[in-house]
């Protein structure tokens, strides 16, 4: 089963900046620079050299125009039409990684992988129900953290076109932040998810957490929450 990683990006000043501590934790776990494809929101990526650059990682992608953060989350997945993998997992810049992260997923979706299920996570805010001592379903409506999520790449292509064609309307009506069609990337997938298959309301999470999440000064909201207990800590899975 092969995996591709990706991360999406942005300035956070004047708050703190996560993606150097994201990066080095990678590279610390095992991954190759040229395993981590960077996807920065804005042309200018002049920040990440003054913040302690340059990173392990020739592999970044400017886009040509400042994106909104939906559209840059998108962008992650064509990320596919340059690698040939199996699976994308599109991850955020605020992370701690266990330990061999990229053989621990794909060990983990080999084991816990559905046909019916099209989302895939290593960490979650949501109130999970427990399936097994390695596994967990949580809501796809209204779904709650996107910091690691996993996709078959096909799916990952469907929900592509699909975001693409609905950039202001994709959240169903009586669902909250109607005004905010730009941001909240988990609620994007979750209600694509739901509409692609409406018979499977649930995804599916890892227990433990194979991320922990760093991002206490968050670039869209106030602040940032974190559930360190929940991470699977200095070791790999299983």
């Amino acid at each position: 089963m092969s995996l591709v990683l990706t991360i999406r990006t942005a300035d956070r000043s004047p708050k703190k900046n996560y993606l150097r501590a994201t990066v080095d934790s990678l590279r610390g776990g095992g991954v190759s620079g040229t395993d981590i494809h960077v996807f920065p929101t804005d042309p200018d990526i002049g920040w990440m050299t003054r913040e302690g650059g340059p990173y392990q990682t020739g592999l970044i992608y400017p886009p040509t125009v400042r994106q909104r953060p939906n559209a840059n989350a998108v962008r992650q997945i064509s990320i596919l039409d340059e690698i040939h993998a199996d699976w994308i997992v599109m991850s955020e810049d605020d992370l701690e990684w266990c330990p061999d992260p990229l053989e621990s997923m794909s060990r983990w979706l080999g084991t816990y992988h559905h046909p019916d299920v099209s989302i895939y996570r290593f960490f979650a805010f949501d109130t999970l129900k427990p399936v097994s001592a390695h596994l967990a379903t949580a809501p796809l409506r209204e779904m709650r953290g996107s910091q690691a999520v996993a996709m078959r790449a096909a799916d990952a292509r469907r929900f592509a076109s699909w975001a693409k064609a609905h950039p202001l309307n994709w959240r169903p009506k009586g669902a909250p932040f109607q005004d905010r069609p730009h941001d909240g990337f988990d609620k994007l997938l979750g209600y694509w998810a739901l509409q692609d298959r409406p018979s499977m309301t649930t995804g599916l999470v890892s227990r433990p957490f194979f991320v922990k999440h760093l991002g206490v000064q968050s670039s869209l909201h106030r602040f940032g929450v974190r559930k360190d207990a929940e991470f699977i800590g200095g070791h790999a899975w299983p």
